[in-house]
């Protein structure tokens, strides 16, 4: 679905990631306890970025199911790592 789409989603991505993670981990993070409801704002916000960021290509639908799929990717990498880290840490 995402195939013939231009480089700027791939950039509008890197750039909501790029903001997303220090406002959400750090600052939210301060205020906001329940980490569902830091991974909904996450989505949220890459969803709206990349589809205000790329529009014509883009449509709102396509850009909330990327959000969803780049951040299980992501939730699903960081676990698998963390738990091969896991043993040499502790």
């Amino acid at each position: 679905a995402y195939t013939g789409k231009s480089y700027r989603v791939i950039y509008a991505v890197l750039v909501a990631n790029l903001i997303t993670i220090p406002l959400t981990w750090q600052v939210l993070g301060n205020f906001v306890t329940e980490t569902a409801l830091l991974w909904l704002f996450c989505l949220i916000f890459e969803a709206a970025f990349v589809w205000i960021f790329d529009r014509r290509h883009l449509s709102l639908r396509n850009a909330a199911a990327l959000s969803v799929a780049i951040n299980v990717t992501s939730y699903s990498i960081g676990t698998m790592v963390s738990f091969l880290l896991a043993p040499y840490l502790f």
